[in-house]
């Protein structure tokens, strides 16, 4: 039943003689998502992208209907019990930027489909402010055909006095992958065991974020299988093995304007193109204090581009001025900082 859509799909493409690449060309569907449908890596992909498909192929209303009706039975639904157990957090609805990383995450996400490969696991990198999470996230939206079997988010607390204890994130999501809270075992090593068992059979994408350290996130590592697991650190994690690590930087100058053009919004920005630039610059490119800067900006319609640059202009104060509500550039520094020796301080 699970890959009824790919075979549906294969029967009409080839009943319309048609190749992937000529259905591809006639929807604006990729190649390789066709052929991920098909091979049913991925069987439940969106109504949008379904209708493309049927006009493409130029179904009646009866084989449009049947094609929606497979796809929506690819897309298993949550047990009561664990509706919002490890549920993704809310995406950033005007992300920018990141084409590349995302491009790798798809790529990874894509090349390891079947239960005898290795699970696809990526680390995300980067100092504080860096977007690692939002990455994580808004590649988990991205590639939600991909994983039909749920996604989940587990929420380490790695620069946290107590993080998550490795054996407390297994509880977490054993539950989250519909096993009674009775049934999970008490000892790690066989809570590890069970995890790894499950994800052997399923297409889950799992994010891992804020990891403290290689220990910290290695119990949590599946085996075999066709799920993917997305670790976000501060920490390059580079002791962790058969690993794809995802350094992230600060933004380039164009993403780095264009993220505060879609905060701001366009009539405001185009008002001001140089101070756009100029706000960028002094928010050292970085995600979260553009972040901020744009809020603030949002929040205060009466004020130009060019005054929140003039206020952001003292060095001395600028980390005091880059807050907009409970964001703060020093606090999400500050972290970091109380983890480093007297010296490295």
């Amino acid at each position: 039943m699970s890959d009824s859509f790919g075979a549906l799909l294969r029967a009409h493409r080839l009943a319309a003689e048609l190749t992937i690449e000529g259905l591809s060309h006639a929807s604006g569907v990729s190649v390789r998502a066709i052929g991920d449908m098909e091979r049913g890596v991925s069987r439940g992909p969106q109504g949008r992208t379904v209708a493309a498909l049927a006009e493409a192929l130029r179904l009646s209303q009866a084989g449009r209907d049947a094609l929606l009706a497979a796809a929506r039975v690819g897309r298993p639904r949550a047990a009561p019990s664990t509706a919002g157990i490890c549920e993704l957090p809310r995406g950033v609805g005007d992300f920018t930027g990141r084409e590349r990383e995302l491009g790798v995450l798809r790529d990874l996400a894509t090349r390891r489909s079947r239960a005898d490969d290795a699970a696809a696991i990526a680390t995300i990198s980067g100092t504080a402010g860096m977007g690692k999470t939002a990455l994580a996230v808004h590649a988990a939206g991205q590639l939600a055909d991909l994983f039909p079997d749920g996604r989940f988010f587990l929420d380490l607390r790695g620069m946290d006095a107590a993080p998550l204890t490795s054996s407390n994130g297994l509880s977490r999501l054993l539950r989250a992958l519909g096993v009674a809270e009775r049934s999970i075992p008490a000892d790690e090593q066989e809570r590890a065991g069970h995890y790894r068992a499950l994800l052997r059979e399923r297409r889950c994408l799992i994010v891992l974020d804020n990891a403290e350290s290689e220990s910290h996130v290695r119990p949590l590592l599946p085996g075999d299988g066709p799920s993917m697991i997305l670790i976000t650190s501060r920490r390059p994690l580079a002791g962790l093995e058969g690993v794809h690590q995802i350094p992230l930087a600060q933004l380039a100058e164009p993403e780095a304007a264009a993220l505060l053009r879609a905060i701001v919004g366009e009539a405001r920005s185009e008002a001001e193109p140089d101070a756009v630039g100029e706000l960028a610059r002094l928010c050292g490119h970085l995600p979260l204090a553009m972040r901020i800067a744009g809020n603030r900006l949002q929040s205060r319609p009466g004020w130009t581009i060019r005054q929140l640059t003039g206020r952001l202009g003292d060095e001395d104060h600028r980390l005091d001025a880059l807050t907009a509500g409970d964001l703060h550039v020093a606090a999400a520094f500050a972290l970091s900082y109380e983890q480093l020796t007297p010296i490295a301080r």
